[in-house]
């Protein structure tokens, strides 16, 4: 049954690509609740009057179009990109410690879907919040590429590649 895979040893096993992709994907898939999911925690403990904004669909829009300032002020922006570029930190360390073979390879592509994320909401974002989601496309990346660094770089890393 394997015996193409023994044959041709440039060949990966379904097993180590299934997981590989699973890896990838879940970490991105929690990247995308996260993302959200800090927002949501954030105006709900940190800003109240924007959580109260939000609970209406019809006074949110009305305030982003007016002024954006009301919906997303500087603070909520600052502290949600820290909060997610340290998630993107850990989620860089937990990528390149499961992966099963080319651990930051698995990073750069975990990198590079949260960059593209990134884009397509720059892309689709009014002018005033432009600045917010080019940011996050620089700070996010980069996290998850630091944390991959961070944990390829530890004793037991080495230890665990045979190096």
């Amino acid at each position: 049954m394997n015996d193409e895979y023994e044959a041709e040893p440039r060949l990966l096993p379904p097993a180590k690509l299934a997981k590989s992709f699973l890896i990838v994907a879940g970490c991105y898939t929690l990247f995308c609740v996260c993302w959200l999911g800090t927002f949501l925690i954030l105006t709900r403990f940190f800003f109240p009057e924007v959580f109260a904004t939000l609970q209406d669909p019809d006074v949110f829009e009305k305030a982003l179009e007016n002024d954006v300032e009301s919906v997303l002020p500087r603070g909520l922006v600052w502290s949600w990109i820290a909060t997610n570029s340290v998630l993107c930190l850990l989620l860089g360390w937990v990528v390149a410690r499961a992966a099963p073979f080319g651990k930051f390879s698995h990073a750069v592509f975990l990198a590079i879907l949260i960059f593209v994320s990134g884009l397509q909401q720059a892309i689709g974002a009014q002018q005033s919040l432009v600045w917010m989601f080019v940011l996050m496309m620089a700070a996010f990346p980069i996290a998850v590429l630091f944390g991959a660094r961070l944990a390829l770089s530890s004793p037991k890393a080495t230890e665990d590649e045979g190096i």
